[in-house]
């Protein structure tokens, strides 16, 4: 009896355990982009793509997720310079929307973004995931002169004052 119901308790469990995310942060995501082995463009303006390509948790089995969905994009904006954002940039760029379980990312097209797009030999990627940390929709002036500083390697802090 205690078994069955220690199996039954663990397997409640799994299927109520929620994902836990730290809050996303554009200063420390340039601080994490900036140290990867890869190299990396920030760029900010919108992506245009069709959102009903974007994963979603099948009903029947929320678990059963693809772990990755690339998704084709046009981007229209600008890059990040030590100047800011005065670089025009525009090209088409992959979507790859990720899934961890019945977690997906998401993304609104047409929007203004401040996105970490992977650069590679033939071609950009922005890889977002449920936890977010790649890309933030309609950044606050305060947001796009944070990674400026970011970039000039001055006061790089989070928005909401803790430094890091």
């Amino acid at each position: 009896m205690i078994r069955s119901l220690a199996i039954a308790l663990i397997f409640c469990a799994s299927q109520a355990s929620a994902l836990s995310c730290m809050r996303p942060d554009v200063a420390n995501s340039f601080q994490r982009f900036a140290a990867a082995s890869e190299s990396y463009v920030v760029l900010y303006g919108t992506f245009s793509f069709d959102d009903r390509l974007l994963p979603r948790a099948p009903a029947g089995n929320p678990n059963n997720t693809d772990p990755n969905t690339f998704i084709p994009t046009t981007f229209v904006g600008t890059s990040l310079s030590k100047a800011g954002f005065i670089n025009r940039f525009s090209r088409d760029i992959t979507l790859n929307a990720t899934c961890l379980g019945p977690w997906c990312s998401g993304m609104t097209p047409d929007v203004p973004i401040v996105a970490f797009v992977q650069k590679g030999a033939d071609e950009y990627t922005l890889t977002i995931g449920p936890c977010g940390g790649a890309a933030f929709s309609k950044p606050s002036p305060e947001v796009l002169q944070t990674l400026t500083s970011c970039i000039n390697g001055k006061k790089c802090e989070r928005m909401d004052g803790f430094s890091k």
